[in-house]
């Protein structure tokens, strides 16, 4: 009886954990933080770009779709599309110019020859017009469009949907 009750005051004496693996355990979970908190920055710079190039995105959606649903002139005075500069907040929302929010610049410019489309007779088609779209998020804008390496720039093809009349309307 004498021995049961020997390792039962043993067992009652080690109840907690030695020192070593205390230690053990605090250098294993310093080491998966630290891991961890490596993570982070590259984290962070790789959202920062995604939601960038997202609001770009709607920029460049918003600028295409502003000129192809706007007025290109008549068919008389000819279809001429203006030059314009937009501006936007952090999230792609469009925003006046002298909103304090405003985060990006877009300076949209039309290409004025017809664009020629494969098959079609090397004059162009007058009913399509190339847009080149700038995106900046640099204050001063007007150095940021001049220097390459500080907006990025966009292609896009806009056409005029009301090109049918009467005598080429479509038959269905």
């Amino acid at each position: 009886m004498r021995t049961t009750l020997s390792f039962l005051n043993q067992t009652a004496r080690r109840k907690g954990f030695s020192l070593a693996e205390v230690t053990l355990a605090v250098g294993i979970t310093s080491v998966g933080m630290l891991a961890l908190i490596g993570l982070i920055p590259g984290g962070l710079d790789s959202m920062r770009q995604s939601s960038s190039k997202v609001a770009e995105a709607k920029i460049i959606q918003a600028v295409t779709a502003d000129y192809q649903m706007g007025d290109w002139g008549s068919r008389t005075s000819g279809q001429k599309l203006a030059d314009k500069d937009y501006y936007f907040d952090e999230r792609g929302v469009e925003v006046p110019a002298s909103d304090p929010w405003r985060h990006y610049t877009a300076r949209a410019t039309v290409d004025t020859k017809f664009v020629a489309l494969q098959g079609e007779a090397s004059t162009g088609n007058k009913y399509l017009r190339r847009l080149q779209i700038k995106v900046t998020d640099r204050q001063n804008i007007e150095q940021a469009f001049v220097n390459t390496t500080q907006h990025r720039a966009y292609g896009s093809t806009v056409a005029l949907m009301e090109q049918t009349n009467s005598e080429t309307a479509i038959r269905y």
